[in-house]
């Protein structure tokens, strides 16, 4: 792909995606929202087609200046191909401001981007963002079909180096054609939540904090049982008030919070859905993140943590350990152990120097991922294609 040596011009940019933030809250859509305002602040046409019409928690106090289509999906089983025509439609009626597509998984909304692209011949570029490559690389017809439209896409965009090796290994996408674009941190918002971090020293509670959606590939139980090991190794030693906070809602969440009522974890706190800067917030408040998931792309939520200046613990999968650097700013744990998240968050509550070591490394560790980075990255891509179609 050439290389543009400067943005000759602002750009009409389609972006397709399942869902966008506030109306959904996940790393993939918080990526998008704040990559799409700070394109459109610089003076870029986002046209933003999403499926989610309304959010599932409290509303949101971040503005959108991008323009964003909500599309009103038909009922199962028929919402994917009602995405796909339903786009379809409008992207036609914005063909003439429109300069490039974007899809932000590599599943439906990518089909709309082929065959937009197919119809107008405009370029298209894709970013897979994790479980879109990782569990569909598992199916061999999926696999397949992805492929096919992968290796016709303008440019792709991976969000780690370990989603980058999947495409090159399972879909044979050559490495030149992938372009590394993590996740990031809003440095406005980390600025802001910097006095809220220095008074947390003077709190007499300890918080542990996990922010994810209640899935089956987050593992929440390792973390809750590891939690309740802890706290009984803890009683009547030095530290005797540990909170554990969960952020986040899902399918498993009534069978978690049964088994934290059965064993009596009351210091087990379930927050919820919350908004974007609620979550971040929370998480300035606290001590500690942790992760325990089975499968991960590249947590937004790790760099954010890691941003707010806190230690985290996570397990080693996916593109965690590209971020997570055990015993420099965190510590790498194996998944579907409770055992070692019990001796990880042992270690930092109870040995001082390590805390303060990793928690001064944290920050640093992330210095310059910043959305206005990320939007940047993905304006030379859609230079670069724009200059190669």
């Amino acid at each position: 792909m050439p290389i543009v040596k400067d943005i000759p011009r602002k750009f009409g940019i389609l972006v397709l995606s399942s869902a966008i933030y506030p109306e959904k809250v996940g790393g993939a859509e918080i990526h998008i929202f704040y990559t799409c305002n700070r394109l459109a602040e610089w003076g870029h046409r986002i046209f933003a087609i999403s499926s989610a019409t309304k959010f599932l928690g409290e509303a949101s106090d971040s503005d959108i200046l991008f323009v964003k289509i909500s599309l009103r999906l038909w009922p199962t089983p028929f919402a994917t191909l009602s995405y796909i025509v339903k786009s379809l439609i409008v992207s036609f009626n914005l063909r003439k401001q429109i300069d490039i597509v974007h899809a932000h998984i590599a599943d439906f909304p990518m089909v709309v981007a082929f065959l937009f692209s197919l119809f107008s011949h405009k370029p298209y570029i894709v970013t897979c963002q994790g479980s879109d490559i990782r569990i569909s690389s598992r199916k061999f017809l999926h696999r397949i079909f992805q492929a096919s439209i992968l290796r016709s896409a303008d440019g792709i965009a991976a969000v780690s180096n370990e989603i980058a090796e999947l495409l090159t290994r399972k879909y044979s996408i050559p490495r030149r054609k992938i372009v590394i674009i993590g996740n990031a941190y809003d440095d406005r918002i980390t600025q802001e939540l910097a006095n809220i971090r220095l008074c947390t020293k003077a709190e007499r509670s300890k918080r542990i904090i996990c922010v994810a959606n209640m899935r089956l590939e987050k593992d929440h139980m390792t973390l809750i049982k590891g939690f309740a090991r802890l706290v009984t190794s803890m009683e009547n030693k030095s530290i005797d008030n540990i909170q554990l906070l969960l952020v986040g809602d899902g399918p498993l969440r009534g069978r978690l919070e049964e088994f934290c009522a059965q064993r009596g974890l009351h210091n087990v706190k379930f927050l919820g859905m919350l908004p974007h800067r609620v979550v971040l917030e929370n998480v300035a408040k606290s001590d500690i993140f942790i992760l325990t998931s089975i499968e991960e792309g590249m947590p937004n939520v790790i760099i954010e943590a890691l941003a707010l200046g806190k230690p985290v613990i996570a397990t080693m999968v996916g593109g965690i350990p590209e971020v997570v650097k055990d015993g420099f700013n965190g510590l790498l744990i194996p998944a579907r152990s409770p055992k070692d998240v019990v001796k990880a968050l042992y270690m930092l509550l109870n040995d001082e120097k390590l805390y303060s070591e990793l928690s001064k490394n944290a920050a640093k560790s992330v210095c310059g991922h910043s959305w206005s980075g990320i939007a940047s990255e993905y304006e030379w891509m859609y230079a670069n294609s724009l200059n190669s179609s």
